[in-house]
């Protein structure tokens, strides 16, 4: 799950969900004007935002916009390697989703879309954002 730091309620939008329901703290999307579910590798996707609460299929959803805030999110423990490093701060990185659970993936930066700019390794957590090119809003 992803959780947008700071959020301004003020600045929150309501998108349509698309086909597939929407979870809060998911990443999503925009395709054929509504809101689907975020994929790894979304880097070449609009994305608009983190999703502020459950939302049926069909039904408005609301949205944080995430341009300039920073986003917490879990790191994926399971990889090659479950850490980052000094190294890692500032540059891209993808994410593994399953079953709506999105978390930052520190083996992988193909298709990455997610600049981390602190991290816990003790409790498996970092914070980043995401550069205004992949952004709808």
């Amino acid at each position: 799950m992803f959780k947008v730091n700071n959020p301004n309620p003020a600045a929150m939008i309501f998108v349509t969900c698309g086909a597939t329901a929407l979870k809060k703290g998911e990443l999503c999307t925009w395709s054929t004007s509504t809101a689907i579910p975020g994929t790894a590798a979304i880097a070449t996707a609009i994305i608009l935002g983190v999703v502020a609460e459950d939302t049926a299929a069909g039904e408005q959803t609301p949205i944080y916009p995430v341009r300039g805030l920073e986003i917490e999110m879990d790191v994926y423990q399971g990889g090659a390697t479950d850490t980052f490093s000094t190294t890692d701060v500032g540059k891209l990185f993808d994410v593994i989703v399953a079953s709506n659970d999105f978390k930052i993936d520190p083996n992988d930066t193909i298709g990455a879309f997610i600049m981390i700019n602190r991290y816990d390794n003790d409790q498996a957590k970092a914070w980043g954002i995401i550069p205004d090119a992949y952004l709808y809003l």
